[in-house]
């Protein structure tokens, strides 16, 4: 769900469209509908909440994978829990610290998924007609790409191409195909992309310190009265 800058501006000023929202969200009459509620409450958390949510500043640096408080997000529709779900377990048994809303729940979570997102490392996007089809799991997928964190997209579902603005999303990465590979090799290139990602950040990390050592080494070194004597001697006999 994106709207362009200045709708959102006017949108956001619109106090009598808010207040409708908060009433629909609030409506006994909406709690039966699981999906008419996640859409207002994503719309709530568009037009009000998302500027309030804590936003992990991003560095020249990349951060080491242990201050996150999460290693990954699972970001999926519960039309697919059964296979997320297995990637979950599988997950956590490999000792990965995971954030998965398991309980389909639907008070304060946009909240809640959005401080996921900031907290996690990685974000697996789990892909199918019924992901791409989700207002919540585009707005997901759209706060883990502003939030810059490293996206690994995943096929969960039999004879999905991704399309339209999850295609866009994906931006020409290579996804795992869960349905052609099978669950245990589509799983060891997850393991695959999280440690190629982590040495790579690593190496970066590395070079960055190594240079910043350099530069302070270099302008902490003594310099030579001695050599400068003589550079100078030789510089005014050469003028002789």
């Amino acid at each position: 769900m994106t709207f362009d800058e200045n709708s959102l501006k006017y949108l956001e000023q619109d106090t009598a469209l808010k207040n409708h929202l908060q009433s629909i969200h609030k409506s006994k009459s909406t709690k039966g509908s699981e999906e008419i509620s996640r859409v207002v409450e994503g719309l709530l958390w568009k037009l009000q909440k998302e500027q309030q949510t804590p936003i992990q500043q991003l560095s020249t640096s990349t951060p080491a994978h242990n201050s996150y408080k999460y290693d990954i997000m699972i970001s999926y529709s519960h039309s697919d829990k059964s296979i997320c779900h297995a990637i979950y377990k599988r997950l956590e048994k490999d000792n990965f610290k995971v954030w998965i809303d398991k309980n389909e729940m639907c008070t304060e979570t946009t909240d809640q998924m959005a401080k996921a997102i900031v907290e996690s490392e990685f974000v697996l996007l789990c892909m199918s007609e019924s992901y791409q089809e989700s207002v919540y799991c585009r707005l997901e997928a759209h706060y883990a790409l502003k939030q810059q964190r490293h996206m690994i997209p995943l096929i969960v579902a039999e004879k999905y191409k991704p399309k339209d603005w999850l295609d866009f999303i994906m931006g020409g990465k290579n996804y795992i195909d869960f349905v052609k590979l099978k669950f245990e090799p589509a799983y060891e290139l997850i393991q695959k992309a999280i440690k190629e990602y982590r040495d790579s950040s690593s190496l970066q990390t590395n070079t960055k310190v190594k240079e910043q050592s350099c530069k302070i080494e270099s302008s902490a070194r003594p310099i030579d009265k001695t050599q400068t004597r003589k550079a100078d001697i030789t510089s005014t006999t050469s003028h002789v």
